[in-house]
């Protein structure tokens, strides 16, 4: 390369500088001498390197050439392999015309190595066993760092401790081994397993809220948990509330109290396979758009994880259902719902909190029936089903993160034989939007009608904007007696300004529908928000504008746009 020349140009005024750069020929990469390796294991390990032989050689890449070697034989079980000369003038020889080139990398491989057993240290209040189950070998099996790290994640994945080391340490016997016995030296340090909690913070549908927990993660040393949540709040506006509801503005504190209980290895012993139990129980004050409800849960739950991308989950959950304050006469009822919910969930994210790559895929299905404990009586059974599938793909492009989300979901109502009254007439509903129709012998509680909110939210509008059908009716004021359908989508192109901060812009669009399903019949909005990576989820800061401001059936125009504030779902 040359000295640097300036060159000033009169004419426009600027100045450039200008190198002059001679190309020399290309160094060809003429052999890879991988001394004291058998002929089978140099062409194995050869074939995955960028530089081959024959071809120019790639100094950029010669460093992860050389750590792609040592990680190929330590994956085939030479644990301790190494390259000797990694300093030395002879790990590359040019000939004196510089056209060829040698890579001479002296690898010492030692001897393979096999798991004999482990080895724990610093666990004062956890069982031995809990961190047992978790290392997946069995005695002389091959030692390879992939499954040391495995090891390392599952052992984290526990919670349970501050700091984790993992030292295989070798065990050399009077005679000759082929594969030395290695036991795994497990280090561990242990967190305080008990926690308590106090969140203040605000949501704009939900208003100022305060929660508190009580957590113990570590019962009887075998990993189980324990908690008590408590959360109330107070709703600042009633944008989502009907007319009657806003006017007489009663200033209703929300609440929940949850216990739960979480087994990680049910039956480990007999089942020889993880299974994780959950049992919770929960109180619930809450307010809707048209009544407000108490609602007691009991909900015993099994999952299980196949594979870090596979997991599956079976849930059985009764609620007791007591709607109160309700516009409308029909709603002010009660509920027994009784149902199972199978799930199924692929996840190829490569991060959970705060996702740059892949995809997820989840689908679930509610069914209620009176075989699980739902209500059937001579004028009114709860008997429906409710399929939902929620999906988000993710796609680097730079520093940009191209977001989108596809959620839908499907309801149908089996309790649908027509009512009769003594003279064989149809009974008929007399009030609200279903006046003058026949009756079902059941529908859909409102309570378990779809609602965008949550995670299938639309950005821009409030619960009583967005929770209507096409003709403008609230959601909240039709009785389900067939089927409802919802769908939700979100695109979203994100840019990172730091590994914690994200600006995006985002549109969505999405309806609740019943009996009459129109997917490309959507409302929409355009808006732009911040995140902020926290280690649960994103903080969400979003703006959204409505793309088609309606006239609702009160009269009442639809605003411009809403501000939302939320831990992230998407």
């Amino acid at each position: 390369m040359s000295k640097p020349r300036v060159v000033i140009n009169e004419e426009d005024k600027s100045v450039s500088v200008e190198y002059g750069i001679a190309e020399k020929q290309q160094v060809i990469l003429k052999n890879i001498k991988l001394s004291k390796i058998n002929s089978e294991l140099q062409s194995g390990a050869k074939s995955i390197l960028t530089n081959q032989e024959g071809k120019p050689i790639n100094i950029v890449e010669l460093e992860n050439d050389l750590r792609k070697l040592i990680t190929h034989f330590q994956n085939e079980g030479y644990y301790f392999a190494s390259i000797t000369n990694l300093n030395s003038n002879t790990l590359i020889n040019y000939d004196k015309s510089f056209a060829f080139v040698d890579l001479n990398p002296e690898i010492t491989l030692d001897k393979k190595v096999c798991f004999n057993e482990f080895v724990i240290n610093g666990n004062v209040e956890t069982n031995t066993a809990v961190i047992a189950r978790e290392i997946d070998l069995v005695s002389g099996e091959l030692i390879t760092p992939v499954k040391i790290e495995t090891i390392r994640q599952r052992l984290s994945g526990l919670n349970l401790f501050s700091s984790l080391r993992i030292t295989p340490y070798m065990i050399y016997e009077a005679e000759s081994n082929e594969c030395p016995k290695t036991n795994l030296i497990v280090q561990v340090k242990e967190k305080d397993f008990g926690l308590v909690e106090i969140a203040p913070g605000f949501r704009t549908d939900l208003g100022a809220k305060l929660s508190t927990g009580i957590i113990y993660n570590n019962l009887n040393g075998m990993n189980r948990s324990a908690s008590l949540r408590l959360q109330g709040n107070r709703r600042v506006n009633l944008d989502g509330f009907d007319s009657r509801r806003k006017e007489e503005n009663k200033d209703l504190i929300e609440y929940s109290v949850k216990a739960s209980f979480v087994e990680p290895y049910l039956f480990h012993d007999i089942l020889k396979t993880q299974v994780e139990f959950e049992l919770s129980s929960s109180f619930q004050r809450i307010r809707f758009t048209k009544f407000d409800a108490d609602i007691f849960r009991l909900s015993p739950q099994f999952s299980k994880t196949f594979t870090k991308w596979l997991s599956t989950s079976v849930r059985y959950q009764f609620e007791r259902i007591i709607q109160f304050d309700a516009t409308e006469l029909k709603d002010n009822d009660n509920f027994s719902i009784g149902g199972i919910t199978p799930s199924l969930t692929f996840d190829f994210r490569d991060d959970i909190i705060n996702p740059k790559k892949g995809a997820f895929f989840n689908l679930s299905s509610e069914w209620a029936n009176s075989n699980f404990g739902s209500m059937k009586l001579d004028d009114l059974e709860v008997n429906f089903v409710k399929v939902i599938s929620r999906n988000r793909f993710y796609y680097p492009i730079g520093n940009f993160v191209v977001a989108l989300s596809i959620a839908g979901g499907y309801q149908k109502n089996f309790a649908n034989k027509i009512l009769m009254d003594s003279s064989g007439n149809p009974v008929l509903h007399t009030e609200g939007y279903d006046k003058g129709k026949p009756k079902t012998k059941g529908y859909i509680p409102s309570i378990k009608v779809f609602r965008l909110d949550g995670y299938d939210e639309i950005r821009g509008y409030d619960d009583g904007e967005i929770n209507r059908l096409m003709d403008g009716t609230p959601v909240g004021e039709v009785i389900v007696q067939n089927e409802a359908y919802f769908t939700a989508i979100k695109f979203e192109p994100r840019y990172s300004l730091t590994d914690n901060l994200k600006l995006g812009v985002f549109f969505d669009a999405g309806r609740v529908f019943v009996s009459d399903f129109r997917p490309f019949k959507l409302r929409s909005s355009l808006g732009a928000g911040i995140k902020y990576v926290t280690p649960v989820g994103s903080l969400d800061f979003d703006y959204g504008v409505k793309l088609q401001r309606k006239t609702n059936t009160g009269g009442v125009r639809d605003s411009m746009g809403r501000f939302h504030l939320s831990i992230g779902f998407f």
